[in-house]
């Protein structure tokens, strides 16, 4: 992932001087343990990241695109080997499903979309919210509400975004994972931006405000 701004990168740093200013403002803990850290920063480029998006996923009847190939994400969910797993298992139910192998590619290629569209939009969200949101207080209060109703309610009532990606009850998929965590997200914002809830509310009215705020966003949205 490539930044085109002025400020730090990796992909703006060129002369030794830089690398070693660099290292020594954002990461000086490291330089210690790395003494050669200027031919180890050229011989070890950080690689560019990218999202692979395309359609169709099958050919000719005779080929199948499946996992990376198809829908290659950034790191920032862990879930690109997840999710060509998933493929796996997505793909084995349709071939008991269909009569052939072409009926059984177009299917996986138009059902499996979705969900790799939406793992990829999603580990796009967390980066986003890695580099520009956890210092907002707002934020910084939204995780500790999540944290106190997971601990709380487990699976069962509640779960954070993150978490239904990472640790989904069965059945959810990736879409589906994706559409109620960021309702979830704007419900918890809006409510904590006017005062609605608060961190130390009871367990049992934050739950019931946030689920209530929850499905507001979701309908408006469908």
């Amino acid at each position: 992932m490539q930044y085109d701004g002025d400020g730090p990168a990796f992909n703006n740093i060129k002369t030794d001087q830089e690398i070693n200013d660099f290292f020594t403002t954002y990461f000086k803990d490291i330089l210690e343990h790395i003494p050669d850290l200027v031919e180890q920063y050229k011989t070890n480029p950080a690689p560019p990241l990218g999202t692979v998006r395309c359609s169709p996923w099958n050919a000719y009847d005779k080929s199948l695109l499946i996992g990376d190939s198809a829908h290659a994400i950034v790191p920032f969910y862990g879930q690109g080997m997840n999710a060509s797993f998933e493929d796996v298992v997505v793909f084995d139910k349709l071939i008991d499903e269909h009569e052939n192998w072409s009926d059984a590619f177009k299917a996986f290629s138009t059902n499996r979309k979705p969900d790799a569209d939406a793992i990829a939009d999603l580990a796009l969200d967390n980066f986003v919210e890695m580099r520009d949101s956890v210092a907002n207080p707002n934020f910084q209060l939204k995780r500790q509400i999540e944290m106190r109703l997971e601990a709380a309610f487990a699976k069962a009532e509640y779960q954070s975004k993150y978490s239904l990606v990472t640790f989904p009850q069965e059945g959810i998929s990736y879409r589906e994972a994706m559409l109620k965590g960021r309702a979830q997200d704007k419900a918890i914002l809006w409510l904590l931006e006017n005062d609605h809830i608060k961190v130390e509310d009871d367990l049992n009215d934050l739950l019931k405000s946030i689920q209530q705020k929850t499905a507001e966003v979701l309908w408006l949205r469908g």
